[in-house]
């Protein structure tokens, strides 16, 4: 459980500094 936590809060906390790398990425794949 404890390692499921700290995932959630590493990914939780990578999205929010980084929103826009994913959706360029998206973006590249439908170019």
């Amino acid at each position: 459980l404890l390692f499921g936590t700290l995932i959630v809060l590493i990914s939780a906390v990578l999205f929010r500094e980084t929103p826009v790398i994913p959706q360029i990425e998206y973006e590249d794949e439908e170019l």
